[in-house]
């Protein structure tokens, strides 16, 4: 399977490999979280396609400010910070909704990420409200931990777009 590099036009997933119709994609959730969630151990297994799932089937939402993403970030990730970039993701790719699974995360995944997510399920309801439970994007998730967890156990996995910037989240926290 090829592998892309790189960060993601807000409204480009025509690198992604879809699930197929009949895909059902099955992630370990993590336990006590308000919405579904994946933990850093699921999501590298995702990107090293350790458990067979494809990993251009995932795309990657990074909720933080754009200094924070310009400051490194999962590679492949895709920078929607706004509802309005959620709403323009939403209607670009409603076609292919049910065939990717898109992962949340902002710094903690504590506050940009999970309204965010919310934000686009609302949108996803309100297309569906005719045909509920159906959703055009059933396959969401948010990083338990955010970007801070996955970078402390894989920081191989993160793409440095400008290297003279510091790392700002270690020498201070930042709250989502």
């Amino acid at each position: 399977m090829e592998q892309t590099a790189g960060p993601l036009p807000t409204d480009d997933v025509s690198h992604v490999v879809y699930l197929g119709e009949e895909a059902v994609p099955l992630f370990p959730l993590a336990e006590h979280c308000e919405l579904p969630s994946i933990s850093a151990d699921v999501l590298k297994s995702i990107l090293t396609e350790e458990q067979g799932y494809p990993a251009q089937s995932v795309v990657i939402v990074d909720s933080r400010h754009h200094f924070e993403y310009e400051g490194g970030h999962i590679k492949g990730a895709v920078n929607l910070r706004d509802p309005s970039a959620i709403e323009e993701f939403y209607s670009r790719n409603i076609n292919v909704g049910k065939q990717i699974a898109i992962v949340f995360h902002c710094e903690f995944s504590s506050s940009r990420a999970p309204k965010l997510f919310k934000h686009m399920r609302n949108l996803d309801r309100l297309a569906h409200m005719e045909t509920y439970p159906e959703l055009a994007f059933p396959n969401m998730f948010l990083l338990k931990g955010g970007y801070k967890a996955f970078f402390e156990l894989y920081s191989f996995f993160e793409e440095e777009l400008e290297p003279t910037v510091k790392r700002f989240h270690r020498f201070s926290l930042w709250r989502s």
